[in-house]
């Protein structure tokens, strides 16, 4: 594995992060774990795991904070009212401490969407080519979802979930998060061989497999987070795949 001289800042650390890894190929992928004590480096099991300093589980620890605070804030009071100010006063930081961890309190909400767009598109280039493109996709939504999410994060979630559905502004940026999936997973799946770069099929795909997470989301936000994600992802694949047998790739 790539040595790392200095571990990044935790406070700018994506959900996923890429590593090069000979081992395993071009790029790995390190993923946070709930308890802020190791990294888990995805690869082929067992995934190897590197220790966090006291220093980088301080800053995991207030970046959670302000986040569960923001949240709360949000739903007690709604996300247009709520300031800056109020959360970091909250979260007992200052507001420059805030805007070290987001750069608005929009942020506090997308930013994970936002970061593991490009890593997310990594994966998917490297999936085999003569793998459907509705399956590979499926495979690394798997592959990024690893681990079902349990106590604190579980509820984190499911503020989060409800908080966007409930603000127009934030459904409007949800919107504008999800056609930056969809226009990026689209270009990676014009470049598999037998695609042309103008075919609508892939832009269809893209929508599709953005349809089913966004219902796999709505269904573990129903079931309070009780339901395994990973197990409806999967059956909802699968009745897609029923109703269509034929696919839609080439």
């Amino acid at each position: 594995m790539k040595i790392i001289s200095q571990l990044p800042n935790v406070s700018q650390l994506p959900l996923f992060y890429s590593l090069s890894n000979r081992a395993t190929g071009p790029r790995n992928w390190l993923m946070l774990s709930v308890t802020p004590r190791v990294w888990q480096v995805r690869g082929s099991p067992p995934y190897a795991e590197v220790t966090m300093g006291l220093r980088e589980r301080k800053k995991l620890a207030t970046r959670h904070r302000i986040v569960d605070v923001a949240l709360e804030r949000f739903a007690e009071n709604g996300y247009d009212v709520t300031t800056v100010e109020e959360i970091a006063n909250d979260a007992e930081v200052s507001v420059t401490t805030f805007f070290r961890y987001f750069r608005s309190k929009e942020e506090v909400l997308f930013i994970d969407a936002e970061w593991t767009v490009p890593d997310f598109c990594a994966a998917l280039e490297a999936r085999p080519t003569h793998e459907p493109d509705l399956e590979a996709i499926h495979q690394v939504l798997r592959m990024f979802r690893v681990r079902e999410v349990h106590g604190d994060e579980r509820q984190r979630r499911l503020r989060q979930h409800r908080v966007v559905a409930d603000t127009p502004v934030l459904r409007g940026r949800a919107h504008l998060v999800a056609q930056r999936w969809q226009r990026e997973v689209a270009a990676v799946l014009a470049k598999r061989p037998g695609t042309f770069p103008d075919n609508r099929n892939v832009r269809l795909t893209a929508a599709i497999a953005f349809t089913i997470v966004s219902f796999a989301d709505d269904e573990w936000c129903a079931h309070e987070g009780a339901v395994n994600w990973l197990t409806i992802l999967d059956e909802a694949f699968d009745s897609h795949a029923a109703l269509t047998p034929s696919g839609l790739d080439p």
